[in-house]
Formats: structure tokens, C-alpha cells, sequence
């Protein structure tokens, strides 16, 4: 009895428990939601009563898909627009009781595009593209930023037109404040723009620039016509192009086509065209005959065609575009005739042959003997050399070369000095100047005087110089008779007159046959022959400080010592040290002596000591009344030998017993009697090439010494050199 009573109490207990849930939980109201469309994870706030205050005690669903509550309110729930979720009605939820709003809630998406065609084209060009989530009403497409007009609209597809200002680039959507881009661009296509060409005249070839706009890069993607003619494009760039002016065009507009589109140049190029010469009538006439020529390219107006006959000016007398009237000008001559028009020139194959006397501009040589070939230039000759009479002084001459300008004559037999005189076509005309007939001068053979061993003295006279300009005299000899200008000789230059040399180089003891010469334009005459025979050299003897006898040679006007000198003292009686250590001469400062390699007994003689300059300097080592040669001594030495080119040869001991082999030309001639001493080194005091050449010294000062005077083993050549005067070189007296 109890326990149901216990049951009793727990149920009524449940039962009032249970009404006072019903009356303080009622069902959740929707009144209104914000904003009324969303994208996938956008959020939204529902407005209205009886909500939990905890987010999880509320279920929010759009359509069949459960949304997060993110915030709550009994007033308020902030919700978050699930992934997948699609426009519906929302359903709240709350204490197992539900309500649904009476609008439905919109989910938008971003609009995808997925493709668009065409994908390029000009402003105007109609374009569709492909996608999804696009928004019929108040959608916003762009070309590269550049708005454009949207004609069709459905939900994946669009119809628009590329605004005009559009460049190349990507195409955005914007649709419920959502915007898609273009992974790839739109290629708009812009009209080539001319604004200007130079040239703005030229002929078929010429390379004109053409600048503006919207060309291709790629030269065979632009097709430039010259008023419809098709150019070759050179170069290209999207600003300008290089073309040349093709074969055919005429004068008119350039057009360039680029990407199908068409701009065409406001002005015109104008074409020229080199004049073409087809003929002319007649082919010959004299000075003021009218001339047709017939052609193309030519100018209407007179003025705008320069004709020249052989390159004189003629008047233009009437002009068409195919036909001239032109007057053969004063000072034409027999030759082509050349049309320029626009600065372009043609020229006739033809020749148009002017009828007109000869005339004689100058002839050369202006004198020359019988056979001499005259060339004469003038103009009007025949170029036929057999229709030109060519006469010197009224004797006919053979022609043997002839043009319209030029001819080249034989002066002939019994010819005597004149006019020359050419008649060509009937007409003559006559040289201002007269032609000098010229013969070989006349010259005299004068007496010889003043022989020595070695040198002599003679002249000639020219008594006629042949009618022409002597260009050679002088005096040739040989030791056979009838010597001629291929023997020695002298070359005194020209003129008439009296004339005097001195004979050099000459042998002693020798005998000599001598002629004088003249020489003009017509060859070479010679005096009468004359012969004469050098003295023989005299020698003699002279003694230095020591009592060493020398021998002496007399060599034209100078008395030489023929052998080295090899003196220990000075005239004054100081003695000449003697330094055989390498580095004491080197170092030395004043006069000083040597033997070769240091061996007096081997070398003395015959080639006597090696002094230092300082003993030259001194000026007392040659015996008195003698001294040590300066250098106009030496030079008036290679004079009388016939010149330093083979004075060398003269001085120079013959054969090998004192001279390397090759001891060239040596035949001592002149009683010189050099030897090959060798020297002591400049550099370093050594002893250098005995037998390949020997050094003297020379009293006159050089720029770092002494001058001195070398011959060599291999040459005939005799030099003047300079040394510093630590050299060790052989010494030559000369008779004061």
C-alpha cells in the first residue's frame, strides 16, 4: 500500500514538471535574415525570437544543409553559409520545435570562365564566352580593363562586344560582386596606322621607311602595296617598316595590310622612273640641227629634261612623256646623248656624230726628231685613222692611231720645224704653236789638264743644242777607245755651254781615252777623243817619335802613311801607357795603347798598335808636320777615289793574307794598304774581328766621341761611323 503510493506521488511529480516545460520553451520565430544572399563561407545573421543562447542548442539549416552557428542570442543567430550549399528556405531548430523562414535564402557562386571565342579580333568584334555562375542581370564584363557591352546573358554563356580603347590582355567578369579573370589573353587586333614615309619620291629599288603604328614585327606578316603594286618588306618593326618600291609601281598611295586590316598613306609617292633613250633621228649633224628623241619616262615639261650631247648642254625644245625636241648644242661633239629627268640619267647606245672642224688642243713632245711619235689632242678627229691628214710644216705624216680626241702621228722624212695642221671631214685646222724638228746636239771635247795618280781634269762644249732642251752633258771615259755613257762618267746636268769636271777614281799609271757627251731628245752625240795616263803613285817614307820608318802613298792631293801607326810616345816624348787589363781600359779617361789579344810580337806587324780616343785628343801622336785625318780628310779621300761607294775596295789590301775570304773588290789601287786590324770592344774592352774589318780614327769630335772610319772584310763601300772613346782603333797619319 505503501510503495503505490510512492509511485503515485513520482508521477503527478513528472506530470507538473513536464507543463512548466511546455509553457517556457516556445517554438523558435523567424522574423527576417541578413543579408539574403551569401557565398560559400560567407555568414548571415537570422533575426527573430525563442532562440538558444548557446549556439550548439540551435539548428540552422539552408535547404537540407546543416549551417554553423558561429554566435547566439534567443534574438540572434550569426551563421556561416555552408561548403555545397545551395539557394533555400533556412530552418531553425531549437528545443526539438522548428521553423521555417518564408524566404528563401540565396547562395551565389564566383563566375568561372572557362573559354572564349574567337580569341582575337578588332574593336566591335563579337565575342562568346564560355562558364558558369554568370548572372544574367547586372553583370560586368572587361577587356584588359576596358569595359565593354555585354549583348546576351545566361547563366554559362555570354555574348560581348570588344569596346573600342581595348588592348591586348585577359577578360575579367564581375557578377553579385564576384569577379573571374582569364587564364589566357584576348588578342586585339588594331588597323596599322600610316603617318608618314620618306622618301617621299623615289625609283623601282629605292628602300623607303615607313612609320606608324600597329604593323607587325614579323616582316611577311605585313603586305605593303605601292598604289596596288606588292612591295618586298625589308624590315619590320610595330612602329616601322623598310620596303623597296617594286618593279611595276606607279605614283599613288601606300597601303599596308596587317592582321586583315587596311591603312592606306594620305599622300602620295611619287614613282620616277629612269628615262629610257629608243632613238633618235637624225644620227649626224652640225652645231643648231633639231634633233627628235623618242623614249619613255620623259618630262612634259621642257624645262624638267636636261639633254647633253657628249656631256654639252642642249635647249629642250618641246617635251612629252615618250618624245623630245632637242638643238645639238655649240661645242658638241661626236658622242652619246644623255637624259636626266626627276635626277635620274639614261644614256644612248648610240652615238650622235657632230659634224664639226677639227679642232687642236695641244700635241706632245712639242719637238722630237724624224720617226718621233706625236700624239695630238683636240677634238672632231675621225676615229678612222685613214680619214685624218696629219701634216708637220706641209709634209704628210703617217697617223697610226686615231679617236674622236686623239691622234698619234709619225713625224716624217724631210720634215722641218712648223705648224701641224689635221683636216678631218674636209675641214683643216692649224696648231697655234709650231712643232720644232729637233737633231742631235753638238758638243767639243775641251783639253785635259791637271793629272794626278788618281784624278784628272777635263770639260766640253756644246755648240748646238739640236733644236731641243740638252737633257744630260758630261765627260765619259775608258781604258779602251771610243768610250761612251755606259763607260764611267760624269753627269753634269743640262744646258748648253762650256762645262769642267774633275775625274776621280782613276788608276796610276793607267792610260785613259775621254770623250765629252750631250745628250736632247733625240739620242746622244759625242765630242772628239782625247787620251791621257795617270802619274804613277808616289811614295816616300816618314819617321814618328820612336824612329818607326812608315811608309807614305800619295793619293790625288793628300799624302797618307800606308801603313798603321805603332808610336809608344807622344812628339813630346810622354809615353803612351800600355793597358792590356779588360777592365782598366774600359774604365779609362785618358790616352792609352794596346796589341791585339794583348801580343805585341804577334800583331805589331804589320798591323801596329790599337789607340784609345784620348789619345786622338791629345793631338801630338803623328810624326811632325803629320796628323791624325779629320773627317773632311777622310772624305776628300773617298772623293778622289770615285765616292765612299768604292772607296773601300780601292784602300783595301788585295787578297786573304790580312783580310777574311770575301775581302770585296780589294785591289788597293790606291796604295792604301788597309789590313783588317780588328778592334778593342767599346762594350767591354775585349778583342774583336781580327781580319773582317779594321777601324781608324778621325780627329773631329762626334756627338759621344770621335768620328772614325770602318772597312769590312765583305764590303767596297768606305762609311764615316762615330765612337765613344774607350774604343781601341787603328791610327792613319795625314801630311799637313
Amino acid at each position: 500500500m505503501r510503495l503505490k503510493q510512492i509511485y503515485f506521488l513520482l508521477a503527478c511529480f513528472l506530470l507538473l514538471f513536464s507543463c512548466r516545460d511546455d509553457e517556457q520553451m516556445p517554438s523558435p520565430i523567424i522574423q527576417d535574415f541578413e543579408p539574403k544572399q551569401g557565398v560559400e563561407g560567407s555568414t548571415f545573421v537570422i533575426i527573430g525570437k525563442n532562440f538558444g543562447n548557446v549556439p550548439s542548442r540551435n539548428i540552422v539549416s539552408i535547404g537540407d544543409i546543416i549551417a554553423e552557428v558561429t554566435d547566439a542570442s534567443s534574438s540572434r543567430l550569426t551563421v556561416k553559409v555552408p561548403d555545397s550549399a545551395e539557394t533555400g528556405l533556412l530552418s531553425v531548430t531549437h528545443n526539438q520545435q522548428t521553423t521555417v523562414s518564408s524566404d528563401s535564402f540565396k547562395v551565389i557562386y564566383a563566375p568561372i570562365i572557362q573559354s572564349f571565342l574567337p580569341e582575337k579580333g578588332t574593336a566591335g568584334t563579337e565575342v562568346t564566352i564560355a562558364g558558369s555562375n554568370f548572372c544574367p542581370q547586372n553583370i560586368e564584363v572587361k577587356f584588359n580593363g576596358v569595359l565593354a557591352d555585354v549583348v546576351q546573358a545566361a547563366p554559362s554563356a555570354l555574348k560581348v562586344t570588344v569596346p573600342v580603347g581595348a588592348t591586348t590582355g585577359s577578360i575579367s567578369i564581375t557578377c553579385n560582386g564576384l569577379t573571374a579573370e582569364s587564364q589566357d589573353h584576348f588578342t586585339v587586333i588594331s588597323s596599322p596606322v600610316i603617318e608618314s614615309f620618306s622618301p617621299a619620291i623615289g625609283p623601282e629599288g629605292a628602300e623607303i621607311t615607313i612609320l606608324g603604328n600597329n604593323f607587325s614585327s614579323n616582316a611577311q606578316a605585313n603586305e605593303v602595296k605601292f598604289n596596288g603594286v606588292l612591295a618586298d618588306v625589308v624590315e619590320a618593326e610595330a612602329s616601322s617598316l623598310k620596303v623597296t618600291v617594286p618593279v611595276g609601281a606607279t605614283t599613288g598611295s601606300i597601303s599596308i595590310t596587317c592582321n586583315g586590316l587596311t591603312a592606306e598613306s594620305q599622300d602620295h609617292f611619287t614613282i620616277i622612273n629612269t628615262p629610257v633613250i629608243e632613238s633618235f633621228s637624225p644620227v649626224i649633224g652640225p652645231e643648231g640641227t633639231e634633233v627628235t628623241i623618242l623614249g619613255n619616262n620623259f618630262s612634259s615639261n621642257a624645262q624638267d629634261n636636261e639633254v647633253k650631247f657628249n656631256g654639252v648642254l642642249a635647249d629642250v625644245v618641246e617635251a612629252t612623256a615618250s618624245s623630245l625636241k632637242v638643238t645639238v648644242p655649240v661645242g658638241a661633239t661626236t658622242g652619246s646623248i644623255g637624259i636626266t629627268c626627276n635626277g635620274l640619267t639614261a644614256e644612248s647606245q648610240d652615238y650622235f656624230t657632230v659634224i664639226s672642224s677639227p679642232i687642236i688642243e695641244s700635241f706632245s713632245p712639242v719637238m722630237g726628231p724624224e720617226g718621233a711619235e706625236v700624239t695630238i689632242l683636240g677634238n672632231n678627229f675621225s676615229s678612222n685613222a685613214q680619214d685624218n691628214i696629219v701634216q708637220f710644216n706641209n709634209v704628210a705624216a703617217e697617223v697610226i692611231t686615231s679617236s674622236i680626241t686623239l691622234l698619234t702621228a709619225i713625224v716624217p722624212s724631210g720634215a722641218t720645224t712648223g705648224f701641224l695642221t689635221v683636216t678631218s671631214n674636209g675641214l683643216t685646222t692649224e696648231s697655234e704653236s709650231d712643232f720644232v724638228v729637233t737633231t742631235l746636239p753638238e758638243v767639243t771635247t775641251t783639253s785635259i789638264y791637271n793629272i794626278t795618280n788618281v784624278t784628272a781634269e777635263a770639260g766640253g762644249n756644246i755648240t748646238s743644242d739640236g733644236g731641243a732642251t740638252i737633257l744630260a752633258r758630261g765627260l765619259c771615259w775608258s781604258t779602251t777607245p771610243t768610250p761612251t755613257i755606259d763607260d764611267y762618267k760624269t753627269a753634269d746636268g743640262g744646258g748648253n755651254g762650256t762645262y769642267y769636271r774633275i775625274l776621280t777614281g782613276l788608276t796610276p799609271g793607267t792610260t785613259y781615252f775621254l770623250r765629252a757627251y750631250a745628250t736632247n731628245n733625240v739620242g746622244t752625240a759625242y765630242g772628239e777623243e782625247l787620251s791621257f795616263a795617270t802619274m804613277i803613285s808616289t811614295t816616300g817614307t816618314v819617321e814618328d817619335a820612336d824612329g818607326n820608318i812608315y811608309s807614305t802613298v800619295v793619293i790625288g792631293t793628300q799624302n797618307w802613311m800606308s801603313e798603321n801607326l805603332k808610336v809608344t810616345r807622344y812628339q813630346n816624348g810622354d809615353a803612351i801607357p800600355v793597358v792590356t787589363d779588360q777592365t782598366t781600359w774600359y774604365e779609362l779617361t785618358t790616352g792609352a795603347m794596346c796589341y791585339y789579344d794583348n801580343d805585341q810580337t804577334a800583331y805589331e806587324d804589320p798591323y801596329g798598335a790599337l789607340y784609345n780616343g784620348y789619345v786622338v785628343t791629345n793631338g801630338e801622336v803623328c810624326p811632325d808636320g803629320w796628323h791624325v785625318p779629320t773627317k773632311e780628310d777622310w772624305e776628300s779621300l773617298f772623293e778622289s777615289l770615285g765616292g765612299k761607294e768604292v772607296a773601300g775596295g780601292k784602300m783595301k789590301e788585295a787578297g786573304y793574307d790580312h783580310w777574311n775570304s770575301g775581302n770585296t773588290e780589294a785591289d788597293n789601287t790606291s796604295g792604301f794598304t788597309a789590313l783588317g786590324a780588328g778592334s778593342r770592344y767599346t762594350g767591354d774592352a775585349r778583342f774583336i774581328n781580327m781580319g773582317i774589318y779594321t777601324i781608324f780614327w778621325s780627329s773631329s769630335p762626334s756627338l759621344y766621341g770621335n768620328y772614325d772610319v770602318p772597312l769590312y772584310s765583305s764590303s767596297s763601300e768606305a762609311s764615316i761611323g762615330g765612337s765613344v772613346k774607350r774604343g781601341g782603333y787603328s791610327i792613319r797619319c795625314i801630311q799637313d
